[in-house]
Parts: C-alpha cells; sequence; structure tokens
C-alpha cells in the first residue's frame, strides 16, 4: 500500500494543483486532501492572501499534510515579512500556539512551535509558559524546548522572561517522568537567552543529577538540547562530566555529542587549550570518551589528528582502540597515520580498528606497478602472526577487484595454509575470490577439495564472487558435498553466475544446462551487479528488496516473537527452519538469517552460523537469541546486560549519533517517528567491545528502570555482519500501547511510533476500524524498528 501510494501521489498532487490554479482560498474548502493540500502549496508560492483561511486548516483541518504545509506556509511569509512594515495577523500567531499545545502529532506540534517562536520569540514563550502546569505541562515544555532549540538566534531575556523560566522549572517536582525530562530540557533550551541560567543547569548534572540513576532520562534530555543548540560555554561544564568515573552508556554518548557541539564553537586553539592535559594523560574512562569526541568535531582540525595519534600510542588499550577507529573520521590523512602505526601498534583491538580505517579510507590497489602503500601495510598484517580476527579483517580489506598479483598471490597463500586459522583462510578465500583475478581460480578449486566443509563452502563462494567460466567446474563438483552448506552455497553460486537467482531450480538440472548454456553464458561482474545494487537500493519500495532474497527464520519458542508471521502478514516470502536444523538447512552468505526469542540453537548449528556470518551473510537477531546465537557464535562483543529483574516493559527508542549516520536508520526516525519498543522479558545490551559493537537505539528510561538502556546494536565479523534488537516483533504496535481513547489517538500512535506515514493515513482516516484498537492492531502494521530489519536487507542486496 505505502509504495502504491507513494508513486501515485505526486500524479493526485499534480491532479489537484491544476484544479485549484485559478481559486486556491476557495479551494481550501475541498473534501479532497489533496486539492486542499495543493492549495495551501499555490498560496504558499504566490501572493500573499488566503491568511486566515491557513490559520484555520493549522488548527481544524484532519489531514497531516495539509495542516503540516499550512504551517510551512505561515512561517514562510512571517520570516519574509521580518524588518517589513507587514506582520503577521493575531490569527496565524494563535494557530500556531494552538497546534503546538493540542495537536495529538508530535510533527505538528514540533512544526508549530518552532513557527510561533520564530515570528513571536517573547510573545510565544510566554504563552507556552503560561500552560506549563498540570496536564498541559508536558506540551508546553515540549514546545519551548524544541522551539527554542531551532531559533538560528534567541532574543535577550525580557522582563517576563525570569518569571517563565521559573514556572518551567517546577516540572522537575512533578510526580511523571514526562514533565520532569521536559522541565530540564526546556530549562537547557531557554539557558540560550540567559547563559546563567544554563551553565546552572548543566553544573547541576555532576553535583546532584547523576548520583540518581532515575535521573538518567532527564540528564540525557539536557545533554540533547546542547547538542541540538551547542554554546561554547557549555563546554567547561561538559568537560568536566567527561572524567567521571561511572556513567551509563545512554548518558555517555550523549555527553560526547554535546561536548563535540560545543568544543566545535570555540577555536582549534581553544579546544586544544581545553582538552590538552586530558590528552596527554588519556586513560579510560574519560579517553575513549575523548577519542570519540575528536573524532565527531566539525570541522576536524590537523591538531585534533595529532591528539588522536598521540592516543594511539601513548594511552591504554580501551583508549588505543577509540583512537584508532576515531581516525577513520579524518578521511586520507587518518589513513596515512594509521598506515604508518599499524605495524607497531599494541593489542589486536586497535589493530582491527587501523584496519578498518585503512579497508574505509585508503586505495587499496597498484601504484607504479606495486602494492599501494595501504595493501604493503595489510599484507605485513596477513603475513604476521596477529590475533585472528585482525588477519580476517585485513583479508576482507584486500578483497577488492585490480589488485597486484602480489596481493592475490598472498591472499592464496593465506588461505592455503594450514597452519592458519580456519576462519581467517575462510574469510582470504572469499577474498582472494572478490579480487576477480583469475589466477585465483586453480587455488579456490584445490580448497574445493579439502577436508574441512568450511574451507570447501569458503571455495564455492570465492568461485562465486570470482564469477566466471572456470568457477563453473568445481561448483557442478560441489553440488555432491555431504555437507548442506556446501550444496547449498553452490547451488546458490550457479543460480548467481546463470543470472537465474528469482528462478526455482532443480540442483540435477544444473551439469545439463551448463552444458548447453556455458559457451553462450555471459557472467556479469560484481562492479556491474554492485552498480545495479547502488542504483536500486534505496529508492525501490520494501516489498522489492525481499523479492528474489532468501530470507530464513529460526522458529521462534517465544509467544509474540514469531517474526515469520509479521513477514506473512506484509507478503514477504520466506522459509522457516527449527532450532536444531540450521545445519541441515544449508545456510549460504547469499541468504538473510533472522533469530528470534530465544534463540537457543544445536552447537552444530552455531558452527553453520559462525561459518555463514564469516563468509558475507547477514544475521538479525532479537531478545535471547543475544545470548543464545550472538554471544554464543561470537563472544566479546556483545552480551546480555545483567539487569537486577526481569525486564518487561515498554519504552520509547531513540537514535544515537553514529546509528542514525549508519545505513540501518535511515527512513525509521523519519518525521519524527518515535518507535516504541515492547520489552518481554527481554536481554537488554552490554555492550563488551564498544569499538566494534556501534549501538544504534537506545532508550533513557530503559536506563532508569533496567540499569541500561542499550536496545539495538550492529558488528561485523569477516565479510559478514550482525545485528541485534531487544524487542520482540509481534508485540509491536498497538498490542503494547497504552490505553488509547478513540479513533484519533490511535491514529496518532500509529503515525508518531508505528512508521505509518501521513499519506498512508489519508487513504485510511476514514475507516471504521479505527473504532477499535484490536481492529486498528489488525489493519496496521509497526513499520519502525521493522524499517531496520529492511535497510538491513538493503545493506545485503547492495553488499552482495
Amino acid at each position: 500500500m505505502l509504495s502504491l501510494l507513494a508513486l501515485l501521489a505526486p500524479l493526485a498532487l499534480s491532479a489537484a494543483v491544476q484544479q485549484v490554479e485559478d481559486d486556491p482560498v476557495q479551494a481550501l474548502r475541498s473534501k479532497d486532501p489533496a486539492q486542499r493540500e495543493a492549495a495551501v502549496l499555490e498560496l504558499a508560492g504566490g501572493e500573499v492572501r488566503g491568511e486566515a483561511e491557513l490559520a484555520k486548516a493549522v488548527t481544524k483541518d484532519r489531514d497531516v499534510r495539509v495542516v503540516l504545509a499550512a504551517i510551512d506556509a505561515l512561517r514562510g511569509w512571517a520570516e519574509a515579512w521580518s524588518g517589513a512594515e507587514a506582520e503577521p495577523s493575531k490569527w496565524t500567531l494563535k494557530a500556531l500556539q494552538e497546534a503546538a499545545l493540542e495537536s495529538p502529532f508530535a510533527r505538528v506540534r514540533r512544526s508549530a512551535a518552532v513557527a510561533a517562536l520564530r515570528i513571536d520569540p517573547d510573545g510565544s514563550r510566554a504563552a507556552f509558559a503560561k500552560k506549563a502546569s498540570g496536564k498541559t505541562f508536558a506540551r508546553a515544555a515540549e514546545a519551548l524546548a524544541f522551539g527554542y532549540e531551532a531559533l538560528e538566534s534567541v532574543p535577550a531575556p525580557d522582563k517576563k522572561f525570569e518569571k517563565d523560566a521559573r514556572k518551567v522549572a517546577k516540572g522537575e517536582k512533578s510526580k511523571r517522568e514526562q514533565d520532569r525530562v521536559l522541565a530540564l530540557r526546556a530549562t537547557v533550551a531557554l539557558g540560550r537567552s540567559d547563559p546563567g541560567l544554563r551553565a546552572e543547569a548543566l553544573a547541576r548534572i555532576g553535583e546532584e543529577l547523576l548520583d540518581e540513576r532515575k535521573a538518567a532520562p532527564g540528564i540525557c534530555a539536557m545533554l540533547e538540547s546542547v547538542a541540538a543548540a551547542p554554546t561554547a560555554a557549555d563546554a567547561e561544564a561538559l568537560l568536566v562530566l567527561l572524567q567521571r568515573e561511572r556513567l551509563t552508556t545512554v548518558v555517555e554518548r550523549r555527553l560526547e555529542q554535546a561536548l563535540a557541539g560545543a568544543l566545535g564553537a570555540l577555536s582549534h586553539e581553544e579546544r586544544l587549550q581545553r582538552v590538552g592535559a586530558l590528552i596527554d594523560a588519556a586513560e579510560a574512562p574519560y579517553g575513549p570518551r575523548l577519542a570519540r569526541v575528536l573524532a565527531s568535531l566539525d570541522p576536524p582540525a590537523p591538531l585534533h589528528l595529532e591528539s588522536l595519534r598521540l592516543m594511539l600510542r601513548n594511552g591504554d588499550g580501551p583508549t588505543r582502540a577509540a583512537a584508532a577507529r576515531g581516525l577513520g573520521a579524518y578521511g586520507t590523512d587518518g589513513a596515512e597515520i594509521a598506515r604508518r602505526e599499524i605495524g607497531g601498534a599494541k593489542g589486536g583491538r586497535s589493530q582491527l580498528q587501523l584496519v578498518r580505517v585503512l579497508e574505509r579510507h585508503a586505495v587499496i590497489g597498484v601504484e607504479e606497478n606495486a602494492p599501494s602503500p595501504a595493501a604493503s601495510a595489510l599484507l605485513e598484517i596477513l603475513d604476521g602472526s596477529g590475533a585472528v580476527r585482525v588477519q580476517s579483517a585485513a583479508a576482507v580489506a584486500l578483497g577488492r577487484p585490480e589488485q597486484h598479483s602480489d596481493v592475490t598471490a598472498a591472499l592464496g597463500r593465506f588461505a592455503s595454509d594450514p597452519e592458519r586459522s580456519v576462519p581467517a583462510r575462510v574469510a582470504a578465500a572469499i577474498a582472494l575470490g572478490r579480487t576477480r583475478d583469475a589466477e585465483g581460480a586453480a587455488v579456490l578449486d584445490a580448497l574445493g577439495r579439502d577436508e574441512d566443509w568450511e574451507l570447501r563452502a569458503a571455495a564455492a563462494e570465492g568461485l562465486k564472487q570470482l564469477s566466471g567460466p572456470a568457477s563453473v567446474p568445481t561448483l557442478l563438483a560441489l553440488l555432491d558435498d555431504e555437507t548442506p552448506t556446501v550444496r547449498v552455497t553452490a547451488h546458490h553460486a550457479l543460480l548467481r553466475l546463470s543470472g537465474r537467482e528469482r528462478s526455482k531450480v532443480d540442483p540435477a538440472t544444473w551439469p545439463e544446462w551448463w552444458e548447453k548454456n556455458l559457451k553462450r553464458a555471459r557472467f556479469t561482474t560484481r562492479e556491474e551487479q554492485k552498480a545495479r545494487r547502488d542504483k536500486y537500493g534505496y529508492r525501490v519500495a520494501p516489498e522489492e528488496i525481499y523479492k528474489g532474497l532468501d530470507v530464513i527464520v529460526v522458529q521462534s519458542s517465544t509467544i509474540g516473537d514469531n517474526v515469520d508471521k509479521v513477514l506473512a502478514r506484509l507478503g514477504i516470502e520466506h522459509r522457516t527452519v527449527r532450532a536444531g536444523k540450521v545445519a541441515e538447512l544449508g545456510l549460504h552468505p547469499g541468504a538473510l538469517l533472522l533469530v528470534g526469542c530465544t534463540g537457543q540453537v544445536s552447537p552444530e548449528d552455531l558452527e553453520a552460523i559462525r561459518w555463514y556470518v564469516n563468509a558475507g551473510g547477514a544475521l538479525f537477531s532479537s531478545c535471547w537469541a543475544l545470548t543464545y546465537t550472538v554471544e554464543a557464535s561470537f563472544p566479546a562483543i556483545l552480551a546480555r546486560f545483567p539487569s537486577p529483574g526481569e525486564v518487561v516493559d515498554n519504552v520509547f527508542a531513540y537514535p544515537t549519533a553514529t546509528g542514525l549516520a549508519s545505513p540501518f536508520l535511515k527512513g525509521v526516525f523519519e518525521g519524527g517517528v518515535q518507535p516504541f519498543y515492547a520489552l518481554q522479558g527481554a536481554h537488554l545490551l552490554r555492550i563488551v567491545d564498544p569499538e566494534r559493537a556501534e549501538v544504534l537505539l537506545d532508550s533513557p528510561s530503559a536506563a532508569a528502570r533496567h540499569g541500561t538502556g542499550d536496545l539495538a546494536a550492529w558488528f561485523r565479523v569477516g565479510h559478514g555482519l550482525v545485528v541485534n534488537s531487544a524487542n520482540h516483533f509481534e508485540e509491536q504496535g498497538f498490542r503494547s500501547a497504552p490505553g488509547l481513547d478513540g479513533p484519533l489517538e490511535r491514529q496518532a500512535f500509529a503515525v508518531n511510533h508505528m512508521g505509518y506515514t501521513p499519506l498512508e493515513l489519508r487513504a485510511s482516516q476514514k475507516e471504521k476500524w479505527w473504532s477499535k484498537t484490536g481492529s486498528a492492531a489488525a489493519e496496521v502494521n509497526d513499520l519502525s524498528v521493522f524499517r531496520i530489519l529492511t535497510n538491513f536487507a538493503r545493506k545485503k542486496r547492495i553488499d552482495g
């Protein structure tokens, strides 16, 4: 439905525009919301007229898209009038203030608050502060917080400012968590006009708030306000907090983001002066924090790059790893330092991060008929005797086309060396195939006859990546292998090479098919395949992403986490397998593997899953599968947080700054969507290796109640990746929502928290099933968290 609506919306809007051009003010009374939206856009782009009608649309129109367009139109007019004799009428400000306080749709409230405060900062502040009490406190504080944070410049305090600020601050004593949190955020935001108020508020974090775990949501809100609109004066208080011995992860990452913003408001010399002493004695816990802050500064500067280099050389283990990763923020300059330092780097954690920096930012290829300097540095790691994970990562980094023959020869030697670790040899064999060097076929053919099934399966995947006629004979032979994973990987390799990936082919027919088609077969290069995926990967509808993708679901043994039922409701093809039968099924790296709660698979399954991910597979797990699948397969990266009691809760999820920069959260928080996580005996995350595992979503409320708030994270292993989320998929949405009274509340919940778009709401708003929560649950799927899974599938499709 969503993709069809998205395709038809521009056409409908275009037709509506033709009908309203003559009289857009009259068209605002149309029963067709597309015509009303077109009318608003027509008015916004022309002469100023119909202001009263637009103001009425802001508060009276039931279509969210029309309301948002009207708010934008009024704000645009008002900003155009700024400095001129004309000014907005009383209707405009009243309508915007009313919408900011009363709309059930979060994006409408915040958009209206921003518009009202930009048009009349003092008057709107006073209007919102007047409502900062009782049941209306949260909405008023929200309007002040988000509105003040969005102001490009803030007004000096007027006579009533102090009184308004004191009234807002009283909300900190409320019994309702939402009131307390928004009171703190609004106070910091108002402090943009009063630096003394802001400094006093931030100082309280260290003096009293941090002594109480339950204060985490409020502290996070204050730091989020600083990050949204930082000032240079914030740095002093935040640097004190940076050195605290213990910080919950939800507070720590917001502190780092806020401090990066505050330091960014200083000159390079002032920044170095503030952090210089900390750099000289960098050690955990603040050493890694400082390294991450230096990597987040915008714009970056050579002074900070040198600081990271010093921390890499002189810091303790966690600091070195964080500094090594931080070099990646400095592009080719950081990669050059990584190349020079990687050989002498202490510890596998920092070496692994230096490999990743070289992989992302260095041209690992040929320079003057020799391996590039970056490739040469990685070859030294590959030829050395370091940690298996570091050697595997070096092989993965080298596995790209147009490498020098020394690189492909080294990958071949490593993959063939029986003295090397099997997982690292698997990574090297597949990397050899990814170089697309025809000389690698002989090595992979030999590995196809190895005694170890993992190497035979790696040979099949490597030959798929090599993609040429030389791959076919070995793959045909591997169809008769005794191990299911080898047979299935060879079969799917032949599907890829033949261009029949979306066809159902009996493996027994391959010999005859290739005998007839080998000579005229055209083997698509991996670059052509990747270009095609890049072109369509983030543009096509979600259902297209899953077409032809082998989605495998390990059936859940827990009520409420049956992701296969969610897939069925969405019409996504998949196949299921019971725990204990995964190895027999035959995993192949082209598949997408979903493991729900409890994830208690057999040792044989774990062996197959470890190979699958290392070879390029993508594993998505939820809830208890964190412990029984993810940690059991890949220890010392993520683990279950030892919560004081069973975690049964419903909490709002927030994106991390690094999560928003990743492909996994694309579209998840679009329009201010706030996912609502259903935690049913959940295994919340403990980040064992913070430089390998990247948190995508967290929850300050969960941290206050359960000790940690980390909800979803991802990491790489070899050629593949793993994502874990703490939720139960079936319990998402209306099933776990608190009491919703009436259709409008249900519609707002769907838009605010379930990823239901205003365009979808337009099409369904008059449906009778909105009258009951159970009926709405049967019609509206929660796509907020599911979109993470879809983005995961997209990345799988793009990476091949």
